[in-house]
């Protein structure tokens, strides 16, 4: 057998070598691929929570509206993750710009007409074009969501069983969930942007006291538990809080942990839940809220000692201090962006005054920045605000008059109007929402 030569060996050698170093760096990057996404090979690539709305097709939302004459909407362009380079148009059903179908800033809110009728709204970015209908009507079916105990004050005495309300402006109160106290309470009601859904937390004393989000149509069918559930999928911890919809409408902002909550976000029927704060820390989070553009989170938190406002990504990064209470008796709480005017967020401010013993709240509002912080109440007894479109840019429970009860006003604190009127002065409302 004739041998190979030593100088043939190695060339032999050194040309079988990269084919073994090529074939390593394609095994590793099948095994890259494949567990890059959800952790096991052939799964489904699921979409992150947070961002797969960014490379999706021009998307003007609510598609639909019934509103007043002169009322105002909030559109929001969801594309790319943000709203650079959107412009909007009211139209005619042929492209031609119609005068007369209300106007539209660059931020996006319209103004409806005086005149009834139906009319098209057109956002425009990067050649992409999509439309919203909004039907001007007298009788538009602003609605309130809150919870209360109006239902459960037999003979005066209240059984502290608070359900899922809403009032229609053009009816009265409707309970939504019916708790009892064996099964309630429904507590943090929140519309969805377009108003068709209300999310909420029902406290379950049945299935030993834990606090599970639930969602339903904006009439109360459909009532369904949402689990959220994390990668590989690991069930969360059954204490979540202070749910509410992402403005693309497929997801759900909250809060969860046993001790100190954490800020998480989830798809809408629980699944690919993930958290946005970190773990390990010893203070808590509450009332998490989204800009109306879904690019920034609003929240309180004791991670400075008092409760403060804060603001951070969507993602969870560039968490920013608002305000700076530490050293003070003051907490602020149950943050939101204004829906009229996004540069502006609304709040509660908790004054614990030691001389007197005594405890006041008021509504502040402030620049998106932290800005210009200022009262727009000062009664003392008004908290619990949030945002919105018809009812007023404000709307909040005041016990100003002795009795519980939603009041609306205008971001400025003017036009104070009482919503709700209570049949008893036992009863009690928390956690308004308007749409």
């Amino acid at each position: 057998m004739m041998s190979t030569p030593p100088n043939t060996r190695g060339r032999l050698y050194s040309a079988r070598w990269p084919r073994k170093l090529l074939r390593r760096l394609v095994i590793c990057a099948v095994l890259t691929f494949c567990f890059s996404s959800c952790g096991t090979p052939g799964c489904d690539d699921k979409p992150d929570p947070i961002f797969d709305f960014i490379d999706q097709p021009l998307h003007l939302v609510p598609e639909t509206s019934i509103v007043r004459p002169n009322a105002q909407i909030v559109f929001q362009a969801l594309s790319g993750g943000d709203g650079t380079n959107v412009t909007y148009d009211v139209i005619n059903p042929d492209g031609t710009h119609d005068p007369l179908g209300g106007t539209i800033t660059s931020a996006g809110v319209y103004t409806a007409p005086t005149k009834f009728g139906t009319y098209r709204v057109r956002a425009y970015k990067n050649g992409q074009t999509s439309d919203a209908l909004v039907t001007v009507d007298v009788a538009s079916p602003g609605v309130l969501a809150f919870s209360s105990n109006l239902d459960s004050i037999p003979g005066g005495m209240t059984t502290g069983a608070a359900s899922v309300f809403r009032h229609l402006t053009t009816s009265g109160f409707e309970n939504l969930t019916h708790a009892t106290v064996s099964t309630g309470p429904d507590l943090q009601a929140r519309l969805s942007p377009s108003g068709s859904m209300i999310v909420f937390v029902r406290s379950s004393f049945s299935t030993g006291g834990d606090h599970s989000v639930h969602i339903m149509n904006q009439d109360g069918q459909n009532l369904v538990k949402i689990t959220p559930v994390g990668a590989f999928g690991v069930p969360f911890s059954s204490e979540s809080a202070w749910p509410s919809i992402a403005p693309d409408q497929q997801h759900i902002l909250f809060t969860n942990g046993i001790e100190n909550h954490r800020i998480a976000i989830m798809d809408v029927d629980g699944m690919a839940a993930k958290y946005l704060s970190p773990a390990d820390v010893n203070y808590d989070i509450t009332a998490p809220s989204f800009s109306s553009d879904g690019q920034h989170i609003v929240f309180s938190s004791t991670m400075q000692g008092n409760a403060d406002i804060y603001v951070m990504n969507a993602d969870g990064t560039n968490v920013q201090a608002l305000t700076h209470l530490s050293g003070t008796s003051d907490a602020a709480l149950h943050p939101r962006y204004s829906r009229i005017n996004g540069g502006s967020i609304v709040y509660e401010l908790n004054h614990y005054d030691h001389n007197t013993n005594t405890n006041t709240r008021d509504i502040w509002v402030m620049n998106a920045d932290g800005s210009n912080q200022h009262a727009v109440t000062n009664d003392g007894k008004s908290f619990d605000p949030s945002t919105g479109i018809l009812v007023g840019d404000i709307v909040f429970v005041s016990r100003r008059d002795g009795n519980s009860e939603i009041y609306s006003m205008n971001l400025d604190g003017t036009n104070v109007k009482v919503i709700t009127a209570a049949h008893n002065e036992l009863a009690s409302f928390q956690d308004p929402d308007a749409n």
